[in-house]
Order: C-alpha cells, then structure tokens, then sequence
C-alpha cells in the first residue's frame, strides 16, 4: 500500500511582492505514465525535464501539448514557476545544492518568463529529503526564488531515505495548474529507458531527444559534488583533489526553450 505524502504548510501565508500564491494538487499514485497528463496524452520527452536540466514553454491553443513536467524526485527537488500574464511557465529538475548554480539557472528562467519585466509569478516545489541523512536541495532554491520576490508552496516532500517519495510534477500551460504524483521506479525506467539505450546506441546528434539523453548520461556519471558551508566538496569521501571551475560548470542547469 502506497504511503501518503507528508505535508508541509509553508512557512508563510504572506505572498511576496510580485508573486501569486498556487499550491500544487496531489493527485495520488499514478501506475501509468499517461494517467499524470492532460487528455491521458504520452508525453513527449523533450517537455519533460530530466535531472539537472529546465524547460520552459508558453500556451499555445493551437497545440494539444501545453503542458511541462518531470519525473523521479526524491532528494531531487521540482520546482516549477509560471507567469499569469502571459502564460509561460518553467519546470526546473534541481540536482544539487551548489547555490550558485541554483541561481543561475532560476534567473535564467525568469528572464524567458517575464521577457520585459512583467508579470506575476507563482512557483512550486516538491521533492527534497529532509530531517535524515542527504544534501539540503530545497532550502537553496527557495532561497533563490525569495531573493527574486517569489513565495513557492511546498506541499510534498520526502522526509527521510527510510521513507521514499518519488514524486512527478505536470504544469498545465494554460492556467500553471501543477499536479503532483507519486511513481514507481519501474514506471521511470520504463519510460525513459527505451530513449536512454537508443541514444546510447546512436550518435544522431541532429536528434535534439537523443542528444538531451546523452548530455543526461554524461552529467549523470561526473563524481557529485555538494555545497557544505561556504565550500564545495566532492560527495564521495574518498576523491582528494581540488575542485575545479571545470568541475564545477558540468553541474549547471541547462534552460531549454520548448516552442
């Protein structure tokens, strides 16, 4: 029997200037990848944010896909943000809690969304562990969305390793309604690993799918590293060396711009 997600009031009923309060709904255990969507589409991967990397699209109502999404966050934290006025949104798949980097890619984000300065922007978050054991990923982002006048609720959060969440999070383009659920591994591995052994298999760089999936791969197989303090260090003990501003920009966070 599945476990009901924790959840988290936020620390704040008071919205900050220039934002707009939207809670994400959770919509239960979802079995099949399609049930999570809008019209029980299949979702095309390159909507979907896989870690360490963001997409951002607007509303189009002469599309069937208006919608973003991400799957297969437990430490990991989804956030997602949308601009009311001119209906774009962003879901950002955050991976690590270097705080630089973080803010990097939420000003980027911003920047596509309020292209002019306009705007209200609402923002989500979930995923995260928190209490035992893992880095603290969330308070990171959090921090960066209030430093840009943002408030983002944050309802569904795994809080300890011996208790696993693994969430999903759709953003529906035409209103920013963001669903949260909760997946199987299976269910991941599933869907993306069809994607992941054909861009392993074939080098068709003119495929933008299939070289996100490799450019996935390769981040997802550099030696972790982690913000502890005022410093970086590599989350494995046993690696002795400095870390290098090479190092460093393999973990950004690629911004992809969906039309």
């Amino acid at each position: 029997m599945p476990i009901t997600p924790v959840t988290q009031q936020p620390t704040s009923s008071l919205s900050k200037k220039g934002s707009q309060s939207l809670r994400n709904e959770f919509i239960g255990v979802v079995h099949y990848i399609q049930d999570a969507f809008p019209g029980k589409v299949s979702p095309c991967y390159l909507r979907g944010a896989m870690q360490g990397e963001g997409v951002i699209s607007s509303y189009n109502s002469s599309k069937n896909d208006n919608y973003l999404y991400s799957l297969n966050a437990q430490t990991c934290v989804i956030a997602t943000l949308y601009n009311h006025d001119n209906r774009t949104g962003a879901v950002i798949h955050f991976d690590h809690n270097i705080s630089r980097l973080i803010d990097d890619a939420i000003n980027a984000a911003i920047s596509k969304l309020k292209p002019n300065g306009n705007g209200t922007i609402s923002s989500t978050l979930s995923g995260g562990v928190w209490f035992m054991g893992g880095e603290n990923i969330g308070e990171p982002v959090r921090n960066s969305l209030t430093k840009n006048g943002i408030d983002p609720s944050w309802d569904q959060w795994s809080f300890s390793p011996c208790i696993e969440h693994n969430y999903g999070v759709v953003m529906n383009l035409e209103n920013g309604k963001v669903d949260v659920f909760e997946h199987s591994l299976e269910l991941v591995e599933k869907f993306q690993t069809p994607l992941l052994m054909h861009a392993t298999k074939y080098k068709d760089d003119e495929n933008p799918e299939y070289k996100r999936a490799r450019d996935f791969m390769r981040r997802f197989k550099q030696a972790a590293i982690a913000e502890k303090g005022n410093e970086l260090r590599f989350v494995d003990a046993v690696i002795n060396k400095t870390i290098t501003h090479n190092d460093i920009n393999k973990f950004r966070f690629p911004i992809h711009y969906i039309i």
